[in-house]
């Protein structure tokens, strides 16, 4: 099945009924008040992609959240058959799965959507904590410095 044809199916299960918008070839769906998934087609490959932001880095814990989102990607390890990935220009790290068309069936696209979901929350949550993490770490250093007797290290 083609991607519009995959649409078509999926637009007609919704409860509530929902469209699905189109633009410049990129199909977008709001899940749940909170998921914004990206369908877009590849004809020249016969795939599409589905896609979703999870988050912007945070600037304070970048690295922490980087090297988690690359040691979640090897082999698949918190990915499965997604990927995560980082656009340089947004600082947006990107979930993103391949589905081949000639061999998908339906039922497996929407099995896989609801993995894809799983899996933005995931790591969408992941990297909160991880920001969260660092952000009580340095908030203790900083009230620690604050404190006289704190700095005794640096004045003995």
């Amino acid at each position: 099945m083609r991607l519009a044809d995959h649409i078509a199916a999926w637009q007609k299960e919704l409860k509530p009924p929902t469209k699905i918008q189109q633009s410049e070839g990129v199909y977008r769906l709001l899940v749940d008040q909170q998921w914004l998934l990206c369908l877009e087609a590849i004809e020249e490959e016969g795939c599409f992609f589905l896609f979703s932001s999870v988050c912007e880095i945070p600037k304070q814990g970048e690295v922490e959240a980087l090297r988690s989102a690359l040691s979640g990607n090897l082999f698949g390890k918190e990915t499965g058959d997604a990927v995560l990935a980082l656009h340089l220009d947004t600082d947006l790290l990107i979930l993103f799965r391949r589905f081949e068309e000639a061999t998908l069936r339906h039922e497996e696209l929407m099995q896989g959507v609801q993995e894809f979901i799983s899996l933005l929350r995931h790591w969408k949550e992941k990297i909160q904590r991880k920001s969260l993490k660092e952000s009580v770490a340095l908030q203790t250093h900083f009230q620690n410095y604050e404190q006289p007797d704190a700095m005794k290290i640096f004045f003995a």
